[in-house]
């Protein structure tokens, strides 16, 4: 419903309508402030607002309780505004710590995680040294979540980022790694990219659980340190997509191939993978 003009006293009345009765209440005290608008110029809301009546006179009577004419012929001064409190005095804030210059180190080289390069799937059979670089917590792939685990709220997995290197490729001979498909879906997406040995993948992320558990006592005690090294190679326990990989135990055979990979990085032969 359209809201009444207040201000409809204020606009003088065509000459055509009639007077306001004498039992109407007391004028307006601001009606005479208010400019009245020339004759030629009709009033751009005069389509909304309606002529005066009882609401607009309702409105009269209750704005004189604000502003009564005094006896004395004056107007009465009008009731300052209520005052809002003033705010609560904040105590000062401490001062901050004093600058300790022994604590200033330059900052590490970045972690590059999961970009494009093998997966595990594409490392299967193969002997693999993998140095563990951080641990941290993420959600579950909720397509891999059990009604098991979603019952007690188990929606979060451990996830390691550790950087790779194969050695071989798995049947006795050093045939480059091929990658960029994907061998464990079904059907198999045909790889686009291959790298000769020793090929490194850094950064990669690791959600397995099993093999979390074997490389989990020899990530970095702490940023900025060097952590351990496993070898051994990649397998599964099963031939399905969602069974558990994880690291066989190296033999003597596999530890020296891996101790001549390192010699030859020493040595300047091949980078650091952790470089």
């Amino acid at each position: 419903m359209t809201q009444p003009n207040p201000f409809a006293q204020a606009v003088a009345p065509p000459a055509e309508q009639p007077a306001p009765p004498a039992s109407a209440a007391a004028p307006n005290p601001y009606q005479q402030a208010a400019p009245v608008a020339p004759a030629a110029q009709g009033n751009p809301f005069a389509a909304t607002v309606p002529q005066a009546g009882p609401v607009a006179q309702t409105y009269a009577q209750q704005q004189t309780q604000y502003a009564q004419p005094a006896p004395n012929g004056y107007y009465a001064q009008a009731a300052p505004a209520q005052q809002y409190a003033p705010p609560a005095q904040q105590p000062p804030a401490a001062p901050p710590a004093a600058l300790d210059p022994s604590m200033l180190r330059g900052a590490p080289a970045p972690v590059v995680g999961e970009g494009r390069g093998a997966k595990l799937a594409h490392m299967y059979g193969r002997l693999v040294l993998v140095f563990p670089l951080s641990i941290t917590r993420k959600p579950r792939n909720p397509q891999f979540i059990s009604p098991e685990q979603r019952q007690r709220g188990d929606l979060e997995q451990d996830q390691v980022t550790a950087t790779f290197v194969v050695l071989d490729d798995g049947s006795g001979g050093m045939q480059p790694i091929r990658f960029g498909g994907d061998p464990s879906a079904f059907p198999p997406v045909p790889d686009t990219e291959s790298a000769p040995l020793p090929y490194v993948r850094k950064g990669m992320w690791v959600t397995q659980s099993r093999v979390i558990s074997q490389l989990r006592d020899f990530l970095p005690a702490a940023p900025g340190q060097p952590g351990g090294v496993v070898c051994g190679r990649m397998v599964k326990t099963g031939p399905q997509r969602n069974d558990p990989w994880y690291i066989t135990t190296a033999t003597p055979q596999e530890l020296g191939l891996a101790e001549v990979y390192m010699q030859l990085v020493a040595a300047g032969t091949y980078p650091h993978p952790l470089a």
